[in-house]
């Protein structure tokens, strides 16, 4: 069975979206240990900011940032998938 383009862009919407929406929580770690090893007090102000905007975005279902950037993908294909439709049109799709 084909791997349809409406999958692929909805995947990358949902992908997409919690992307934005927490980070992990060996990333939040890293964070948390950064803030406790810095003594540069703006340093730290600023991992503290990152912090409580992650807290309160898994909080509140916001997005973490307003400021998204530009979304990376890596996509891995075995050598056997097949697909039905423009893979990088749907990819594209899925950040409407």
């Amino acid at each position: 069975m084909a791997i349809t383009y409406e999958l692929v862009k909805t995947v990358t919407a949902q992908l997409y979206d919690r992307s934005l929406r927490g980070i992990p929580e060996d990333t939040k770690a890293a964070l948390q240990r950064a803030d406790a090893a810095e003594s540069n007090e703006t340093a730290r102000h600023t991992l503290r900011i990152m912090l409580r905007s992650a807290d309160a975005a898994q909080r509140s279902s916001q997005f973490i940032c307003s400021d998204a950037g530009v979304p990376v993908f890596f996509v891995r294909v075995g050598t056997q998938a097949q697909f039905s439709g423009n893979v990088r049109q749907a990819i594209a799709d899925g950040f409407d």
